[in-house]
């Protein structure tokens, strides 16, 4: 080793130096003149892909240099055409323009219509989470190891691994085409494709960081690629989806509710990674990383590999379909933020720019401008709306009565057929539709959508009921029904279980009327077999077609008692069903004081029947707030975390005095803490509020206990609050109206009633479930009884006598409640 130190090194240098450029000279000798430099890792062409523009603003170039002139100018987000590359460069053609240079560090190029194919060829080859050295180490990778790849920029090439995405040097793989097939037998569009606006933050599940072979430097200019897969997605849900707002901005949400706290925005030029639909919402991550929730009416979504497709998202309409378009036909013309003259100018628009048309007011027309911007242009400065000649639809429409799956193109005819067990409905039309997508519903029975060619897939949440009401030329519908299939009675955990079992979605709505329990499913029909005797003490059966059953023709009319629905006497002493028109209606007598709660699963609703009085029953208190969130803060320093932990505690002990099991969120000043078994539901909100509802599953009753507040120190008062339109609504309002009577009647406080709200504890809740606020901590008066250990025994009794009256247990009978200010107590 001694003679490459020292002055020996210094006579060796020149030599080495030689030697390289000897071979580098030799290598370049064998490329030829205009090959692409990536032609000894990549064995398929490029020309004919989608390169997407990753920079902000990237100069075009006559030639594949920096020495080469400008030829005109591109920016983030722009469809660029590939023609081929060379010496880092990409020629591309941008619209109908001359062809021109781009860096490749400034592209992505989809590699996914040549269903391309990443094979290592290195050992212990790093993984980063964008396209450079400057991107961490997610995962580790060895030789032969294949992966699908999606993206290729620079010198580097994005492949999927496991659930997410990451990124190879190029020199560590080779490239293939896969097999020159149709669309994915999937029937799922490719998944992915090139995408700008959010950081890079996938990797392989399992990943560590190791060391690995790469080059001592890498391409300038970083990266903004999307992951290609989250938790938050759908089962198989193809990744890549971008969500832009419907005009300039959204806001984005940390919940699905109109008022939830802001976490961040979405605009046209930083749009965000969709992530799931549920319920008219649609859950996305923002280019910050911020995950959140927008109503999808004020959302348009695209896929990147083909942006002639349009998504969108409502409370009752879900469609996909064709972009019209519309072209401008006159010179220098405004692109307005409204439907007239007097709406400020976004931009401007040339002859011969075509828009993406989102809709029409009188005679003006919005559209999507080549740049993205989504704006307004008079009708008469173009050549009119116009449909593709491969135009396609593909929707949901309906309400919790019935839904009806509509496909339109092309076609002549399309075919039926249930797959997977009855969870996906394959469409097969005899001509393909012009598209590869897929649409999230995440609402009733569907899940999502994804058509691909000659096939439309309908993957399902549970077992569906449906019918063909037209299939004609170049038009398929079919309606969705629930039907209800079987009911039987059985011996639960502290009382009665009622299942119904279901085909089809059927969303109950339960209501009490005295010892009688209501349960009604819009627009459902029994089975034929529920008007016979059955063995074995239930009751019905499925027959038909469709996807685990079909509609039957129908509900019909009629009512009767299910026989062996009550194998013997007990909490429930009689079933009885009836059908009409608008659905099935089960009523079950109950004997005197017996409170019920409702669950909802896949093809089955269950009505829990306990029996009266607070023994064996769950019950969650939810001390408000905790830990660092202190909640509202007094004149003279009280906080509400403190006095809402007093008197939870002295709740807890009364109850577990009657025999009830009691459950708290938190202790002392702690916050709040998951339940053991809890993994999150994947597609909803993460944070601490969740946990606190995730302590009902499987409990009888849930009360969240609160002190209000507000910038005006004479407001005073009590207030019960719950969330319509839950599965245990009604219970949960007869709840709150008991609190609120006992609370006011002991402490003497203002009554501001029961009201609604749409707090995350009440509406997640998955039993009878009520928010109290039980006086103001920012009312001075108030505030020093809050702080009175007296004052925090009447108010956890109040709340037990309310829990006691409702479960039926016997009770003294309630105190008035006051009208005016409350009265002042020593």
């Amino acid at each position: 080793m001694g003679r490459w130190t020292g002055s020996g090194q210094g006579r060796w240098t020149p030599l080495l130096a030689v030697l390289f450029l000897m071979v580098l000279v030799a290598g370049i000798a064998h490329i030829p003149r205009g090959a692409p430099v990536l032609a000894a890792t990549v064995d398929f062409p490029l020309e004919g892909l989608i390169a997407l523009v990753a920079g902000d603003v990237c100069n075009l170039r006559a030639g594949p240099g920096t020495s080469h002139r400008v030829t005109g100018r591109v920016t983030r987000g722009d469809r660029l055409t590939v023609l081929g590359a060379r010496a880092g460069w990409v020629n591309v053609q941008h619209d109908d323009g001359p062809a021109a240079w781009i860096a490749g560090w400034l592209v992505e190029i989809d590699l996914t219509p040549r269903r391309a194919v990443a094979v290592v060829e290195r050992a212990n080859v790093n993984m980063r989470s964008g396209p450079g050295l400057d991107h961490p180490v997610v995962g580790r990778t060895d030789r032969g190891n294949r992966y699908p790849a999606r993206l290729l920029r620079g010198e580097w090439v994005q492949v999927v691994a496991g659930e997410g995405t990451a990124w190879i040097w190029l020199p560590l793989v080779s490239l293939h085409a896969g097999p020159p097939t149709g669309a994915p037998s999937t029937g799922a569009p490719p998944a992915g494709g090139p995408t700008a606006g959010a950081p890079g933050t996938g990797a392989p599940p399992g990943a560590g960081v190791a060391p690995g072979a790469e080059p001592a430097g890498g391409p300038a200019g970083s990266a903004v690629p999307v992951p290609g897969g989250s938790p938050g997605l759908s089962p198989g849900f193809p990744a890549g989806m971008l969500v832009y707002p419907a005009g300039t901005k959204t806001i984005v949400r940390r919940s699905a509710v109109p008022d939830a706290e802001p976490v961040g925005t979405i605009t046209v030029g930083n749009p965000g990674r969709y992530l799931g639909t549920r319920e008219g919402w649609v859950r996305l991550e923002t280019g910050d990383g911020a995950r959140g929730w927008v109503p999808g009416g004020e959302v348009r979504m695209e896929w990147p590999h083909d942006r002639r497709i349009y998504s969108r998202v409502g409370p009752a309409l879900w469609e996909m379909g064709s972009y019209r378009t519309a072209t401008v036909t006159a010179r220098n013309v405004n692109f307005r933020a409204g439907p007239g003259l007097g709406y400020r100018v976004l931009t401007r628009l040339g002859r011969g720019d075509t828009l993406r048309v989102v809709g029409t007011s009188g005679a003006w027309i919005q559209g999507v401008s080549p740049r993205g911007t989504v704006g307004w242009v008079a009708a008469w400065l173009t050549g009119g709306v116009r449909a593709p000649r491969d135009a396609f639809r593909i929707s949901v429409e309906g309400d919790e009565r019935s839904r009806l799956l509509s496909i339109s193109g092309g076609f002549s005819s399309a075919t039926v057929l249930p797959l997977e067990g009855g969870n996906c409905l394959a469409v097969r039309t005899s001509s393909p539709l012009a598209a590869r997508g897929a649409l999230g519903v995440g609402t009733y029975e569907f899940d999502y959508i994804s058509v691909a060619g000659s096939e439309v897939r309908v993957f399902l949440r549970e077992q569906a009921s449906y019918r063909v009401l037209g299939n004609e030329r170049g038009r398929l519908v079919l309606e969705f029904r629930p039907v209800v299939s079987a009911v039987s009675l059985e011996a639960g955990d502290n009382g009665e279980v009622l299942t119904i079992r279901t085909v089809g979605y059927a969303r109950p709505q339960a209501t009490r009327n005295g010892e009688r329990v209501e349960v009604f499913l819009p627009g459902a029909g029994p089975d034929p077999a529920l008007a016979a005797p059955r063995a074995g003490g239930a009751a019905g059966g499925v027959q038909g077609d469709g996807v685990g059953g079909a509609a039957g023709g129908g509900p019909g009319s009629g009512t009767g008692s299910v026989p062996g629905a009550v194998p013997r006497p007990g909490l429930v002493t009689g079933v009885d069903l009836r059908t009409g028109a608008e659905g099935v209606t089960l009523s079950a007598s109950t004997l005197p004081g017996v409170t019920f709660r409702v669950e909802k699963g896949a093809n089955a609703i269950r009505v829990r029947f306990s029996p009266p009085g607070l023994r064996g029953k769950t019950v969650v208190i939810d001390p408000g707030h905790g830990g660092e969130d202190t909640g509202a803060r007094g004149p003279t320093g009280l906080l509400e975390k403190h006095v809402n932990w007093e008197m939870c505690w002295r709740l807890a002990q009364s109850l577990q005095s009657r025999g009830a099991k009691v459950i708290l969120t938190r202790y002392g000043d702690s916050s709040a803490q998951p339940p053991a078994d809890w993994t999150g539901e994947g597609d909803d909100y993460e944070g601490e509020l969740s946990w606190r509802a995730a302590w009902s599953r499987g409990a009888d009753l849930f009360v969240s206990v609160h002190n209000d507040y507000y910038p005006a120190r004479s407001v005073q008062g009590t207030t019960t609050y719950v969330t319509p339109g839950t599965l245990n609504g009604a219970e949960s309002r007869r709840l709150a109206g008991l609190v609120q009577e006992e609370v006011v009647g002991a402490l003497g406080t203002l009554s501001r009633g029961v009201q609604e709200a749409e707090y995350y504890v009440t509406r997640k809740a998955r039993c009878p479930a009520v928010l109290v606020e039980l006086m103001y901590v920012s009312n001075p008066r108030e505030e020093s009884f809050l702080r009175q250990e007296a004052t925090q025994w009447r108010a956890a009794h109040a709340i037990l006598r309310a829990l006691e009256r409702y479960c039926g247990a016997p009770t003294a009978q309630a105190p008035p409640q006051p009208e005016g200010p409350p009265v002042p107590r020593p």
